[in-house]
């Protein structure tokens, strides 16, 4: 198959198992209707004849591209199409609904995923579109996205949460493999009157998380079509009838359901993708709306935040992976047949097996050290260390999500401690580095600029001996295998003209403030580490990074919580200054991509392309809150009242810009959030998480900024 052209009549047949359930026999007429595939064959136990929905039947009968094969899902399945198979689709369930014993959904939901890839394996597919469901993250009140962990409070909930893990491990055994996993909330349309879904037919790995606008008490008929590159999903968020439900609110759609839509995202109109890891043929199928049906709004990220736990319960079958030869381990609970909720104890967890990777993290409690430990921790298989001294900026809660993984530990060291540094990598011995540690507020380097000297130059040097020494005493595979990835900014570049081009690798370093000096210094030194003793390093420099569970000191927390207390807004100068603005999601990923991937000895520029004067982005806050907090402090009439302008801080860079090709070409990432979608969600996570932010500013920080003093 081409991953870029239409595609009339794609070569081989699509499998589907569970093809005359709901949302099977929507994705069976979907394939067929489009044209995508010369034969679809339904593997169930239910034949067409018997489904009840007489709707249903007539869409699936009487054509001769269906076949029906009857089979049980939970069995070895012997029979082989004489087509290749070019697609498998996984729809096979026990879904909830009352009356089903916890022993239903494991025996269905997982034994049916085993087999389901197992069988994949054997015929030689490579693609396999699952569907899961918005029960793995349990019941709650916030907003619920890839990054969300998942905390399933019944049994289908963690049955579908293993099922999903099941399937990555049948895509990471061979590197052609590509899967998808819809988690859609609860939907509904024509043939069952509950759910209604077509999930899409391609996509390298995504977990989407699929829910729409609609009210399911509206009686919509809402049916979601397929698009190039993604799984479309409609929903209807609010309460649904099971025990432990989760409460869904509205989601706020990303910049991948802007793109597909091309930003019609009330009438969900789609467009093509071009060539972005699509499986060819399904282009141009928008949303359609039957009878009643409401206005749609959805979103569709990339990234995965899908956590391997479950509580126990039922113990799945011995040998369950062993069959299907799946790196799965299954771990009992407490017997209850319900999953366990609180960490450590009674916790049952499901991991893939272990890749091997023993990741320290430095500065792992700070802000962008915390998305990279929650990313390796929920999208990777590798053991983390995480090394912070826990200074002012450094929060414990920021990882209260995943510091109960078996998979985590912390260890609270000062990169400046030469014995306590060798002593952790002793006792962790790991296969790699990612040093984040360091001071890194501009305007705290002005008042004390000695704090940043220890840290981030002298603790860095520290850090390098030890890891030195250690790597030093690795076999010769393991020295070879072995990175020290340093994470350093922009800043040291110094600043840009208007109109002159964004910073490269090539960039002459010409700092400006003493925390970009010291940065500096800290890049020379892993440079020299690499060049004189051959230590295995890798340096990235990055744009302003924004996201949740940021320090408030940083200019968009800083903002958005003055706004929120009724405080001045402060803006240095003309507030024309300019940065490059990066989600600090999207960062963590990059990270990870560079250490990875990247090349021994190189460095690499990381941004996200969206350039916004500071001014800008303070009056961006200010409209954003009159939508999402409308209600004001007192005294306040509109939230740009705040802004004030304040002199100028000494040695003020006026631009930063990234050109992030290098990586982009090299290493194959690209920023998946807009500034427009990013910090949206940013202020959404704020003022859903007031408790964590009132404990930072509890006395640790006043919310009050250089430039506020008149400096």
């Amino acid at each position: 198959m081409s991953e870029t052209g239409m595609l009339t009549r794609a070569p081989g047949c699509a499998v589907l198992f569970g093809g005359t359930g709901f949302i099977g026999s929507f994705f069976a007429r979907f394939l067929v209707d489009g044209g995508h595939f010369q034969r679809v064959y339904l593997v169930d136990r239910q034949p067409v004849a018997a489904i009840a929905s007489a709707w249903r039947r007539a869409q699936l009968s009487g054509d001769p591209a269906i076949t029906f094969i009857a089979a049980d899902v939970r069995e070895p399945l012997a029979w082989v199409p004489p087509e290749p198979v070019a697609l498998i689709g996984n729809f096979a369930a026990v879904h909830r609904e009352p009356g089903h014993a916890d022993a239903e959904y494991y025996d269905t939901n997982l034994r049916g995923a085993e087999q389901v890839c197992a069988w994949a394996a054997r015929v030689g597919c490579t693609r396999i579109v699952f569907t899961s469901s918005i029960s793995p993250y349990g019941p709650g009140t916030s907003r619920r996205d890839e990054q969300s962990l998942p905390v399933p409070a019944t049994a289908y909930g963690g049955s579908k949460l293993v099922a999903e893990h099941i399937h990555r491990a049948w895509q990471a055994g061979d590197a052609q493999r590509r899967l998808v996993i819809a988690r859609p909330g609860v939907v509904f349309g024509p043939g069952e009157g509950r759910q209604c879904v077509a999930s899409g037919a391609g996509g390298a790995g995504p977990v989407f998380f699929l829910h729409g606008q609609s009210r399911y008490a509206q009686g919509g008929n809402l049916c979601a079509r397929a698009v190039r590159g993604a799984v479309v999903g409609v929903g209807a968020p609010g309460r649904g009838g099971g025990r432990g439900d989760p409460v869904q609110r509205d989601p706020v759609p990303g910049p991948r359901a802007r793109r597909l839509c091309g930003g019609d995202l009330r009438r969900g109109r789609c467009r093509t993708l071009g060539a972005e890891r699509a499986l060819p043929g399904t282009a141009g199928r928008g949303l359609v709306a039957g009878p009643g049906g409401a206005a749609v709004g959805y979103r569709a990220s990339l990234q995965s935040g899908a956590h391997p736990q479950i509580g126990g319960g039922q113990r799945h079958r011995a040998g369950l992976s062993a069959r299907a030869g799946l790196s799965l381990s299954l771990h009992a609970g407490d017997g209850s047949g319900r999953l366990a909720r609180d960490l450590p104890g009674g916790v049952a967890l499901m991991t893939v097996a272990d890749s091997g990777e023993r990741i320290l993290v430095t500065g792992g409690a700070g802000f962008i050290g915390s998305a990279v430990v929650r990313f390796l921790l929920t999208q990777t298989a590798a053991r983390v260390a995480n090394l912070d001294k826990l200074t002012y900026a450094g929060n414990p809660e920021s990882l209260a999500d995943v510091a109960g993984s078996p998979r985590y530990s912390f260890h609270q060291v000062d990169i400046g401690d030469g014995p306590a540094l060798r002593a952790v990598f002793t006792a962790f011995r790991p296969t790699a580095v990612m040093h984040l540690a360091a001071e890194s507020h501009v305007d705290r380097s002005i008042d004390a600029p000695a704090e940043f000297i220890a840290t981030n130059v002298v603790g860095t040097g520290v850090l390098l001996e030890a890891a030195r020494e250690y790597w030093a005493g690795l076999d010769p595979t393991a020295r070879a295998a072995f990175r020290f990835h340093h994470v350093s900014t922009d800043e040291v570049y110094g600043d840009l003209a208007p109109d002159a081009a964004p910073f490269t690798e090539a960039t002459p370093y010409a700092p400006s403030s003493p925390y970009a000096a010291s940065k500096a210094g800290s890049d020379h030194l892993v440079r020299a580490w690499g060049r004189t003793y051959g230590l295995p390093v890798v340096v990235s420099n990055c744009s302003n990074n924004y996201g949740p569970r940021q320090f408030p000191e940083k200019l968009i927390p800083h903002m958005i919580l003055n706004a929120l207390a009724g405080r001045p807004l402060p803006v240095y100068g003309d507030g024309a200054q300019v940065r490059d603005w990066l989600h600090v999601d999207d960062h963590a990923r990059a990270l990870y991509r560079v250490l990875t991937r990247g090349r021994v000895g190189e460095t690499y520029a990381i941004g996200g392309h969206n350039e916004q004067r500071n001014r800008t982005v303070v009056e961006t806050i200010c409209d954003l809150l009159e939508e999402l907090a409308p209600t004001k402090p007192p005294g306040v009439a509109r939230y740009r009242d705040l802004i004030t302008r304040v002199d100028d801080r000494p040695g003020h860079d006026r631009r930063y810009a990234i050109d992030a090709g290098k990586i982009e070409r090299e290493l194959g990432w690209v920023p998946q959030e807009t500034f427009a979608s990013g910090l949206r969600k940013t202020l959404c996570w704020y003022l859903d998480n007031r408790d964590w932010w009132q404990r930072v500013l509890s006395g640790a920080y006043r919310l009050e900024r250089l430039g506020d003093r008149g400096l």
